[in-house]
């Protein structure tokens, strides 16, 4: 006897899951103190909602859909394992695009998603995502992205590994949307910038000169106005640049006392100036030690571009000369916007020395300092940088698996990786990061916002002291209508019926007796929200006391107000009068509510 809607049931689209055979492999596992950002969803009797999901017709639970990035989400859940998906003795859970999105057919949206499971035992959230692919399409068609094994089953219910507490769990969900935003910068150098590119200065009288500083006539180089400031009677002196730009520029110099000669100017450059003017250096951060550094991190290929800003070096080698000789050998890139932040790229081709970068590119994101934050606030985030590689065609994508995202503030502006690639790697032609000495970096910046939205799920057993409906219909045997509704009756804070088809349900009609629970008040319950519940309906054996049953769950709405058994029993079998279902043409039929679910929405 199978248990049946009369309201649409919605399954799950099928598909791309984590295959069995490699599930570790693929599947990156990290713990974190903080609550995921988007939604939370608390289940306050776990076993309870196994038990009742195993009578629905898909065993899942759907969480109320929440916003993020102009598009509805929701958690499905399979408490005892998607067994169609390989998830057998697992917990399965997946994202959701709800229908409410509405997607045009062809149009894609592109995630970055985790999920979490809260620990009781450690006070933190073990958060699960993809390590085989940085981020999940979504579409008209595939709706749904998770994993099939999230959780072994044996491990979540032992006791001594903290997931579940007094019957009680937390699961958990972060999305960040990515759309491009086609930001960034391309550095090129030029040889020699003007024919005139060397201005001589003679100094007279330069031994009885008493200013503490004395500057040259201004002239021109590489689109930009220049003066020799010299100092008072030594051979130090600094190279200024005039006129006010918006992109500071890299300048490589040979020094003397009365010339200054420009050799290369990169066009889209943004390190101050060498010399005696102020050299921003980085600020000190935490970043992945050389000891572990491919155990700590993260490197995946995508074919997706960096989404939210790339930068483009067409001379790499040059750029590693002319930092050699700057107080600070790096490369800054201009700011770019993200999250209502301002952000920069600070890139060391020779690797950073003082923080055991020798022999590798070093590569950092840094909060600019236009982002002004007040001392004690923190700005966290889930960062990537990215290296592209001209021979697959895709980028290398970096990001640290040890920590699932980067805490800035005002003394701690800059994250990333001391030992992103090796130079010699880096370097070697086979490899493709470096073709004709041009070479792309990039980054994906999310902020993390948290919205405080999540639902509470608890199990109400036996919702109400009359729970259990008895019904007698008399002459049964001389019903004419199709179908035939109990009076109303009042259960779990809800109002319900029964319903008969006394010749059957138009699909079994003159074969069997078909047999439903109706959700009488269902037009009340706003737009997607359900709650299950697990009932009985039987038939009373009138001679021996006995019934026939049928236990079910279902999840009851606005759109599945019904649920119940189309071949509840054979009519040949309840008609005939010596098996004591029908006597003196009476029919005794009951309903009870056994379980329901509430959520409570935040």
């Amino acid at each position: 006897m199978q248990l049946a809607g009369l309201g649409i049931m919605k399954r799950s689209r099928k598909d791309k899951i984590i295959p069995n055979s490699n599930e570790e492999l693929e599947t990156l596992r990290v713990m974190r103190n903080q609550r995921p950002a988007h939604y939370t969803l608390k289940i306050e009797s776990f076993s309870q909602l196994q038990e009742m999901v195993t009578r629905c017709p898909v065993p899942k639970y759907e969480s109320a859909n929440f916003s993020v990035g102009g598009y509805e989400w929701r958690l499905s859940l399979y408490p005892n394992g998607d067994s169609k998906r390989n998830g057998n003795g697992y917990i399965s859970l997946y994202l959701v695009l709800a229908e409410e999105s509405n997607l045009p057919f062809g149009a894609e949206v592109i995630v970055l998603f985790r999920l979490f499971v809260y620990n009781h035992s450690h006070d933190k959230y073990l958060v699960v995502q993809d390590a085989s692919e940085t981020m999940g399409r979504f579409n008209a068609v595939k709706h749904e992205r998770g994993f099939s094994q999230l959780l072994d089953l044996s491990t979540f219910k032992d006791a001594a590994s903290g997931y579940l507490r007094k019957d009680s769990c937390i699961f958990g969900a972060e999305v960040f949307v990515i759309e491009c935003t086609d930001k960034g910068e391309r550095l090129s150098f030029v040889r020699s910038p003007v024919y005139n590119s060397n201005f001589t200065w003679s100094i007279k009288n330069f031994s009885r000169e008493k200013r503490d500083y004395i500057k040259s006539d201004v002239f021109s180089s590489g689109g930009h106005k220049c003066t020799s400031n010299g100092g008072e009677g030594s051979l130090r002196f600094s190279l200024l640049a005039v006129a006010n730009f918006s992109t500071p520029i890299i300048v490589d110099y040979i020094a003397s006392a009365t010339t200054s000669e420009l050799t290369y100017i990169g066009e889209d450059g943004r390190e101050q100036l060498a010399g005696s003017g102020i050299m921003k250096r980085s600020r000190k951060d935490t970043i992945i030690p050389n000891s572990n550094e491919e155990l700590e991190t993260l490197r995946v290929m995508r074919n997706q571009r960096p989404a939210h800003y790339t930068l483009k070096i067409e001379s790499f080698s040059q750029l590693q000369e002319m930092l050699t000789w700057c107080p600070v050998p790096k490369y800054e890139s201009a700011n770019f916007s993200v999250g209502g932040y301002k952000w920069r790229l600070s890139l060391y081709p020779n690797g950073d020395s003082k923080r055991n970068g020798n022999g590798y590119i070093s590569l950092y994101l840094v909060l600019a300092e236009e982002s002004t934050l007040p001392f004690g606030a923190e700005v966290i985030v889930l960062f990537r940088l990215f290296v592209y590689n001209h021979s697959h065609d895709k980028y290398l994508v970096v990001q640290d698996a040890s920590e699932t995202m980067g805490r800035f503030n005002a003394v701690k502006r800059e994250c990333g990786f001391s030992q992103l690639l090796g130079l010699s790697t880096f370097k070697d032609a086979g490899t493709g990061y470096l073709l004709e000495d041009s070479c792309i970096f990039g980054a994906e910046v999310f902020v993390i916002e948290c919205t405080d939205k999540g639902e509470s799920l608890s199990i109400m057993k036996n919702p109400s002291y009359n729970s259990n409906f008895k019904w007698m219909i008399k002459n049964f045997s001389r019903e004419k209508r199709d179908y035939i509704k109990s009076d109303v009756f009042s259960s779990g804070g809800h109002k319900w019926c029964l319903t008969l088809y006394p010749k059957g349900h138009i699909s079994v009609k003159g074969t069997s007796f078909s047999f439903f629970l109706n959700l009488e008040d269902h037009l009340n319950l706003m737009p997607r929200q359900k709650f299950l519940v697990k009932f009985e309906l039987r038939v009373k054996n009138q001679l021996t006391s006995c019934y026939r049953r049928g236990a079910g769950s279902g999840w009851f709405s606005s759109t599945s107000p019904s649920y119940g058994w189309v071949n509840f029993m054979p009519l040949c079998y309840l008609n005939d009068g010596s098996k004591g279902f029908v006597v003196k043409d009476n029919l005794v039929a009951e309903g009870q509510i056994l379980l329901t679910s509430t959520s409570k929405h935040c």
